[in-house]
């Protein structure tokens, strides 16, 4: 048998296959195409590298360069869609103007980044399960497991094309690819290290592999904030392996057992990279208070957009946020197995079994996993539980090692990614179940829980097909297993009906284009008396979305949810007329109003001639007292917030000094 490659040619010869891995799933989705499209739609993170290459985290310092789903926190216009993206394609774009060709094309810095991804995963499957023998003393050499070589290879190779195929993920990059998919594919990139660096602590549990996998988790965030969770999991499952390896060096340690020996020489370590772990955490924390005013926030309570429902339930509250445990469980199952009618309509009932009546804001726009999803998971994460629960045959040394026990380096991955899996499902699953809005792009965010305890289940199968003592056997069954495997992947990667269309890359010129529109402003006039009398006067301010809920027909009325920004507020007044014959009850007490994150305190309310009187108390934060402002305000109890006609309230003024 022709010896294995060494760890360096490995690694040369995997790297290339990955880039070929990663260039051919471009083209195959139509991220890029012909013509040198290779830049992405929209702008957002180009336009976040041009803030951080100016020395700034905003990406303008005026009002009027808003757009859908920015935000305006600390007097200046932000993004939330983290930074870590930008930082990625910071340097790209530092080189491509060095060399004249600015800006770096986006979609190839993905490429690379998806083909660095895939190269961490195979190397780390190949080297530690394949190419590193298991450590056995010489006198109990087993009988050779994962024998043949070349059918350990194909199976292993196919654990990773599970991963790196995974149906969900290539149907993301098939639909428009806007900022919102890619931060979930970023998402997954990102998650894909994260099980490459659980599987090189599996096999081999030393301090550097330890804080390269808290270092990792601690930076996910970044990414995206689910991503927090998803390193919660690994540094978590990280500190089970180190707890539990019991390798065969462990063995004839006099008086102490192999538990003890694995964790005493690097207690140091350990807390290193706990501190690693943090740090990544405490500079997204420092990051978000600069650029949010609120270490935890994340911008999605302060985005400006005209979904009124979205709107009101992300500031205040919304009626999900009681719904029945059973109830917020059924629907979240729904979300994720089982089949859906896809639409744009929010508040549409009946879109897939399990929907819970309660009005909640929700867009089923493709589609997430099926039951065979959830066959495989469980199959998964009972074969790693078993492997994790199960009495090594030669704790302490004491027994000798049998051929029907998966080497170390196998057993402990494959336990480790279960264990992963099983952490980080249940995170999301917490995070997500009463969440007050849900998208069926949201589910793909437990794509990498999702693919590690798929990945374990595989391996664990290759384990016991290589255990049958007939070689044509074993090779019959690990083919047909193969072939099963292929077919399923295909069949899961098909053209799917989704809602938001294919692919839009655009060319270098459209590219230089549309970051200049993006960037654009225009003159900013807010009213020098401190008030609007009618609907036009905020939409003349020159600020996007200013008076979005404040209709012009019928003149007056307000949406459940309304945008008003103000200048150094004082004071927060509101004259309303009641909407005769209106349907949801005119409350004037259940009116709310918040600058920013902070919620306003309501003075008084006055009956007047024309209808009411709501004044509110100048914010108590500094930050939100002086300068442009965004101010919120609820106009209906939290049931009616999907309404869209039958509201009971006319505007007729706003003061603020």
């Amino acid at each position: 048998m022709p010896a294995a490659p060494g760890r360096r040619t490995l690694g040369w010869i995997l790297l290339l296959q990955a880039m070929v891995y990663s260039a051919g799933v471009l083209v195959f989705t139509g991220l890029v195409q012909s013509g040198g499209r290779w830049y992405s739609y929209q702008p957002e993170y180009r336009a976040q590298v041009a803030a951080l290459l100016a020395g700034r985290l905003a990406l303008s310092h005026d009002p009027s360069a808003l757009r859908f789903d920015h935000c305006w926190p600390q007097g200046g216009v932000h993004q939330v869609w983290g930074l870590g993206v930008p930082l990625w394609l910071l340097p790209f774009e530092v080189l491509a103007r060095a060399m004249g060709f600015a800006p770096f094309p986006d979609l190839a810095a993905f490429g690379i980044a998806l083909g660095l991804a895939a190269w961490c995963l195979l190397f780390s499957l190949l080297h530690e399960i394949l190419v590193r023998p298991p450590v056995v003393p010489a006198h109990e050499a087993p009988t050779p497991v994962l024998q043949p070589r070349a059918l350990w290879l194909c199976w292993t190779g196919l654990a990773a094309a599970l991963a790196l195929f995974f149906p969900p993920f290539l149907r993301l990059l098939r639909t428009r690819f806007q900022v919102y998919e890619q931060a979930i594919a970023y998402e997954y990139i990102a998650g894909l290290v994260l099980l490459a660096l659980l599987i090189r602590l599996a096999g081999r549990p030393t301090p550097s592999r330890w804080w390269a996998l808290c270092g990792w988790a601690g930076v996910g965030g970044w990414i995206r904030p689910t991503l927090v969770l998803h390193g919660i999991a690994a540094v978590l499952t990280g500190l089970w392996l180190l707890a539990n390896h019991r390798g065969p060096e462990c063995a004839g340690a006099e008086g102490r057992t192999a538990r003890t020996r694995a964790l005493s020489p690097v207690r140091h370590p350990i807390i290193t990279g706990l501190l690693l772990f943090v740090l990544g955490g405490a500079g997204l924390y420092v990051t978000n208070a600069l650029r949010f005013g609120d270490g935890f926030e994340f911008g999605h309570r302060l985005n400006i957009q005209s979904l009124y429902g979205s709107l009101y339930a992300t500031r205040f509250d919304h009626p999900f946020a009681t719904e029945p445990l059973p109830s917020a469980a059924r629907e979240l199952f729904g979300l994720l197995f089982l089949e859906k009618r896809l639409t744009w309509d929010w508040y549409a009932t009946n879109l897939f079994p399990g929907q819970s009546s309660t009005v909640r804001w929700r867009e089923i726009g493709l589609p997430t996993y099926d039951p065979t999803y959830l066959v495989l998971l469980l199959s998964g994460w009972g074969a790693a539980l078993a492997l994790a629960t199960r009495r090594d045959r030669h704790r302490n040394g004491h027994g000798p090692f049998h051929a029907a026990d998966p080497p170390p380096a196998v057993r402990q991955a494959i336990a480790g990614l279960g264990v992963y899996s099983g952490i980080a499902t249940f995170l999301l699953t917490a995070f997500y179940l009463r969440n007050c809005v849900i998208a069926t792009r949201y589910m793909l965010d437990f794509m990498p829980a999702f693919a590690a305890g798929m990945m374990a289940g595989w391996l664990v199968v290759g384990l016991a097909c290589d255990r049958v003592p007939s070689a044509s056997m074993r090779v019959t069954l690990l083919g047909t297993a193969g072939i099963a495997l292929v077919a399923w992947l295909a069949w899961q990667s098909r053209a799917m009906h989704q809602i938001y269309g294919e692919p839009r890359p655009q060319t270098r010129a459209e590219a230089i284009a549309s970051l200049q529109k993006h960037l654009a402003t225009q003159p900013v006039a807010l009213p020098p008396n401190g008030r609007y009398t009618n609907p036009e006067e905020p939409r003349a301010t020159g600020i996007p979305f200013n008076g979005a809920g404040w209709e012009r027909n019928p003149e007056g009325m307000l949406m459940p949810c309304v945008i008003l920004f103000v200048d150094s507020p004082h004071l927060l007044e509101l004259e309303l007329e009641e909407i005769s014959e209106a349907p949801i009850p005119a409350d004037p007490h259940a009116i709310r109003a918040r600058v920013g994150l902070e919620m306003l305190k309501r003075e008084s309310v006055e009956r007047t001639e024309r209808g009411w009187r709501i004044r509110f108390a100048a914010p108590r934060r500094r930050c939100y007292q002086e300068g442009i402002q965004p101010v919120f305000l609820a106009t209906v109890p939290r049931s009616f917030l999907a309404a869209q006609e039958g509201l009971p309230w006319r505007l007729h003024q706003v003061r603020w000094r």
